[in-house]
């Protein structure tokens, strides 16, 4: 295979950008876009009041609109089945948070609480998912409700939000600073699976010349970091 069919670091998701600053340094920025557990359960609430509108609307006027042809009916009554799908998908996307990761030949940097956070990258990094600090109380109160619905067959279950998500971590010479949360373990294995590859790359565009070449093999995703049980602090 030639070395233009290969791979690059930079093809596919997330969104990553190569791009030149005001020095000359090549940088390149991972947008890290996703959304959180609270923002994945805000938008399902919002999804499930924009279904319930929509069904509301769409079985009053069939019923109501008198010369329209069953076929006509039957299309308004289904509204909520499509209408459940867009309204997720948007509010999905409205709620997601949007970190830029900025990697230079000699530093890393993003932003958090409204402060940037720059780390030397001539240092040990090292990107890795965290799971979530409020997984365990999750977990509980769902046992505690699951035990509650056996006597009260009325009790609504509750879906896992914190269990199924991590904290974005960058481990700075052992260190664990969060960048994020994600929802999802897929999405989260592929944030860290870019933001390690980047990592390994952007060494190669540096005057010390080290660093991985920017087409590496196509499994780099590979080399994303593990999933542990620590966390410095709460977050959502």
């Amino acid at each position: 295979m030639s070395k233009s069919n290969t791979r690059s670091v930079l093809d596919g998701g997330p969104v990553t950008r190569k791009a030149k600053d005001s020095n000359g340094q090549t940088t390149i920025t991972v947008i890290v876009k996703a959304i959180g557990p609270f923002g994945a359960r805000m938008a399902d609430y919002a999804t499930m009041g924009v279904t319930g509108a929509i069904a509301i609307a769409g079985i009053s006027g069939g019923i109501m609109i008198e010369d329209a042809a069953l076929t006509q009916r039957l299309m308004m009554f289904a509204l909520p089945v499509p209408g459940f799908f867009v309204a997720k998908i948007l509010a999905y996307r409205l709620l997601a948070k949007t970190k830029p990761v900025v990697f230079t030949p000699e530093t890393v940097l993003y932003s958090r609480y409204f402060r940037t956070r720059r780390f030397d990258s001539n240092l040990q990094i090292k990107f890795v998912l965290h799971t979530h600090p409020k997984a365990e109380f999750e977990a509980n109160k769902m046992q505690l409700r699951e035990t509650k619905r056996k006597v009260r067959w009325y009790t609504r279950p509750l879906k896992p939000y914190y269990q199924k998500s991590y904290l974005l971590v960058l481990e700075y010479m052992g260190q664990p600073n969060i960048i994020t949360s994600i929802y999802t373990a897929q999405k989260s294995q592929e944030v860290v699976a870019r933001l390690t590859a980047v990592s390994e790359v952007i060494g190669s565009y540096g005057s010390s010349g080290q660093g991985t070449a920017t087409t590496p093999a196509a499994d780099w995703a590979e080399q994303a970091g593990g999933v542990t049980m620590d966390h410095d602090r709460s977050v959502s």
